[in-house]
């Protein structure tokens, strides 16, 4: 009963240590072999070693840190970390590669603008492809008709008899292109200009009828009795009204140029019967040329007979094959009196001129060439109205 009594003794030469380290494990226990001095003042009973007091507030300072209080701190920490701390992995250096792609892709896109760069394709992405324009870029082939009837009208002023007059030469033809003949009926008139306003047109001579084909022109008689003249044709001569070429397509007048060109109007309506889109084009007349290439050789004519101020203005009827039906190009009259006509009052000055199709066909009306005829001098073919 040795422990007991020592338990009881109270004496002071049995304390036990300080506890050092880890706790001891559960189960038995080792017994110390001193004890601390007992306080008389306490009730009897067994006294445990000294601890730290205890207090309302946590000490402060730094305390000791022991495995287990290590180990305990990494657990707690593992479990209420609710996502894993993962090694992060450096990226992949692709930066070189996305270099070259880039720079593959770039010069692709450059040699695929300049091969295609007039396609339909890059016009709608660069703007130009949205065109608004309804004229084609292209030519047509001319329709297989074999018969035509149209008319040519040439207008002139001049100082006539001291006043301004205006003065026609209209020729309408019959054409047989299967038979190379041609019927041609020309009127001649004029009419004076007072206030700024042509008057009526009187004839100036009784209609005059030709008969044309490759070798000759006719030309009737005094009278029905009377032998027709006969005009051979100079030796290599063409004969503009046998001409096919004279019934132009839209791309023998609308080059690119006029076609580029903002219409004054655009007109739908019917002509002679046949449905057509009419354009009106008013253009300077010093920027004829520039404007209308190829109007500007069917009208050299009208070369140097205005101002450069002056105004050209430019009609075409297209029917549905592309068939110019109506086609007049009419320079201001006023500016041709001003400028050339009341400098030489000798001298007629054109400053219009229209074609008009009445009809084309596939079975012309045969042209009957006289027999009874008289040769006369060789001369150049008739074609009185053309520029």
């Amino acid at each position: 009963m040795r422990l007991a009594d020592e338990l009881t003794d109270g004496s002071a030469d049995h304390c036990l240590p300080a506890p050092t380290g880890l706790p001891a494990p559960t189960g038995q226990q080792p017994v110390a072999s001193h004890l601390l001095p007992r306080d008389p003042t306490e009730p009897a009973g067994p006294r445990l070693p000294p601890r730290m007091p205890r207090s309302a507030a946590p000490p402060t300072g730094q305390l000791p840190v022991t495995a287990a209080a290590a180990a305990a701190a990494a657990l707690t920490q593992s479990i209420t970390t609710s996502t894993p701390v993962t090694e992060a992995k450096a990226p992949r250096r692709r930066g070189h590669k996305k270099s070259i792609a880039l720079t593959i892709l770039l010069l692709g896109g450059a040699a695929a603008g300049v091969v295609y760069r007039d396609s339909d394709f890059a016009h709608r992405i660069t703007g130009r492809g949205y065109d608004t324009n309804p004229l084609p870029m292209r030519s047509f082939p001319r329709p297989a008709f074999t018969g035509v009837e149209l008319t040519y009208t040439s207008q002139s002023v001049a100082i006539d008899g001291g006043l301004p007059t205006n003065f026609w030469n209209i020729q309408r033809d019959e054409v047989n292109f299967t038979e190379n003949s041609a019927k041609l009926t020309v009127d001649e008139a004029k009419a004076a200009i007072i206030g700024g306003s042509i008057g009526t047109a009187q004839s100036t001579s009784p209609t005059r009828e030709l008969l044309v084909d490759q070798q000759s022109t006719y030309e009737p008689g005094a009278t029905p009795a009377d032998a027709w003249t006969r005009h051979p044709h100079l030796p290599g001569a063409t004969v503009p009204a046998l001409s096919r070429s004279e019934v132009r397509m839209y791309q023998d007048v609308v080059d690119p140029t006029l076609r580029a060109l903002e219409p004054t109007s655009i007109v739908r309506e019917v002509r002679h019967g046949v449905s057509v889109t009419t354009y009106t084009y008013t253009i300077p007349f010093g920027r004829f040329y520039e404007s209308a290439p190829r109007l500007f050789d069917m009208m050299q004519i009208l070369d140097g007979n205005a101002a450069d101020d002056a105004t050209v203005t430019v009609t075409v009827s297209l029917d549905g094959q592309w068939l110019v039906r109506y086609l007049d190009v009419n320079l201001d009259y006023q500016s041709v009196l001003e400028h050339r006509a009341t400098l030489d009052p000798g001298n007629r000055y054109p400053y219009r001129f229209t074609i008009d199709v009445t009809s084309t066909t596939d079975a012309p009306v045969a042209i009957a060439i006289p027999s009874n005829v008289v040769d006369a001098e060789p001369q150049e073919p008739a074609n009185a109205a053309a520029p």
